[in-house]
């Protein structure tokens, strides 16, 4: 299962690097605002039927939404990670609740150096602490163990020769007298008078049930890289009383850390369980992980700044393929431009989660920088998914709606609801159906409108709210949102 996590992580990289956002969505239309005053109604309706036209527009941002691509090469083998404490073999442990007495044989205590300044906490918690270090010209290991006293608390006390006596029972038979409790360490490897090239690995071994062995092990290695970069790997294995060693075990959680000299972050990937079965799959090859990435300078996203990316998938392996079924999706880019867009991709329901069949939500929100007119841009899409999520092409787009806000300019706030008369499949270029807007001068005048748009045009009735005098219009508009026909029409 090792070599396929490697391509699945790597698939799942590709997907968060390769979305595509269209230009509606990364501008949100700031040049259809006509700056001056709202005197008219005439002059009100110029750009209200600009920034309807550019709503309209937005029909086409729904289809946006990034999937998955072929994987890049396999990462490292996480077996490269894994480190065992110094002389003791920890795999061994009993499962009785008890160390069974053989299993520390090969802890040695020439090499485990007890702690006996601590017998304060020996006495009240029984917790006893060992320490083993060993160096040379390539390498330096320094260990710590902690363990539960299974002796007689009483005979531990402050005279030397009581301690001693402890510790002379405790290496005659460690099995008898220590439960471990917790083993962790760190080693750095490399060549003789070069340590800032030298690879530092370390890890955690828990007793989380303080009974029997093991049952969770972290390890961590940290590579410095030939230009001045390093690369960071962790992962974390849960398998109760020392199920987490057995060959093939599955992990928890995996991260990976991409830094340059200055010790910014230029990448990182976390990969963790998400559906509380504590492995990102099962041997049968199907789990349920949440991933979160975050590029600088993404090289496929010239624009973008910084991208963050958070994915829920089910992951399924057959074989010598894998592959990632998205379940919700979202994501913040820092664009270059001073922009900040926010996408999300998920299920309609309570549990936000995408299924076949299923009503799903799409969004889009995008701040603007302080010397752009537009402050704000908002769209939702609702879509009737298809049987397969990641498949655009399946869905149909049923409503949605684009808010905006400006610093400057005529309007201050426009909200646009289209409805279509059917539902709109990818590709779709004949879009008829509802339309209601309300929007907001500079001046605080409001105006409301509902009706029609085709291909065409618009046909609508306008309620203008000015000076707490209510107009009521019925206007015509072309498809470039052009007023060609206005006429007053009865209140309501």
């Amino acid at each position: 299962m090792r070599p396929a996590f490697g391509r699945f992580l790597a698939a799942a990289q590709a997907l968060a690097l390769t979305g595509a956002f269209s230009a509606c969505m990364m501008t949100g239309g700031d040049t259809f605002v006509v700056p001056g005053g709202a005197e008219d109604f005439p002059n009100t309706m110029v750009p209200l039927g600009r920034v309807a036209v550019h709503d309209l527009m937005a029909i086409d941002d729904w289809e946006q939404v990034p999937v998955a691509t072929p994987p890049m090469p396999e990462l490292p083998s996480l077996d490269s990670l894994q480190m065992t404490p110094p002389n003791g073999d920890v795999t061994a442990l009993g499962k009785t609740g008890k160390v069974q007495a053989s299993a520390f044989d090969t802890l040695n205590l020439d090499v485990w150096r007890v702690d006996t300044s601590r017998v304060l906490e020996a006495y009240l918690l029984g917790r006893i602490y060992a320490y083993a270090a060993d160096s040379s010209a390539t390498h330096v290991q320094r260990d710590t163990m902690s363990a539960l006293y299974l002796g007689d608390r009483g005979s531990l006390s402050l005279s030397m020769a009581a301690l001693n006596a402890v510790r002379d029972s405790i290496r005659a038979n460690p099995g008898k007298f220590l439960m471990p409790l917790d083993f962790r360490g760190t080693a750095i490897y490399g060549p003789a008078g070069a340590r800032d090239t030298w690879v530092r690995h370390s890890y955690r071994l828990r007793n989380l049930n303080g009974e029997g062995t093991m049952d969770q092990a972290e390890y961590q290695t940290h590579t410095p890289l030939p230009d001045g970069d390093s690369r960071r790997q962790w992962m974390r294995i849960y398998g109760p009383e020392g199920a987490y060693a057995a060959p093939g075990a599955i992990p928890e959680e995996f991260e990976l850390l991409h830094r340059d000299p200055q010790g910014d972050t230029l990448a990182w990937t976390s990969v963790r369980d998400a559906d509380w079965d504590r492995q990102l799959w099962t041997f049968e090859g199907r789990g349920v992980v949440d991933l979160t990435f975050r590029f600088r300078n993404p090289p496929t996203q010239p624009l973008v700044a910084r991208l963050h990316s958070q994915l829920r998938a089910a992951y399924r392996s057959a074989g010598e393929s894998d592959s990632l079924d998205q379940l919700s999706y979202h994501e913040q880019r820092w664009l270059r431009d001073g922009r900040n867009v926010t996408f999300t991709f998920q299920g309609w329901g309570a549990d936000n989660l995408l299924a076949g069949g299923d009503t799903a939500r799409m969004t889009v929100d995008t701040v603007y920088a302080l010397r752009d007119s537009l402050i704000q841009y908002s769209a939702t899409y609702k879509m009737l998914l298809g049987p397969v999520p990641e498949r655009m092409q399946d869905h149909k787009l049923v409503a949605y709606n684009v808010r905006k806000y400006w610093r400057t300019g005529a309007l201050y706030s426009n909200v646009s609801h289209f409805f279509p008369q059917v539902p709109v499949p990818m590709g779709g270029s004949n879009f008829a159906g509802l339309m209601a807007t309300t929007t907001v001068s500079r001046g605080g005048d409001t105006t409301t409108t509902q009706g029609s748009v085709d291909s065409t045009g618009f046909n609508l009735v306008v309620r203008y709210v000015k000076d707490h005098v209510v107009s009521t219009y019925e206007v015509v508009l072309d498809a470039a949102g052009e007023v060609i026909h206005y006429e007053s029409a009865p209140a309501d």
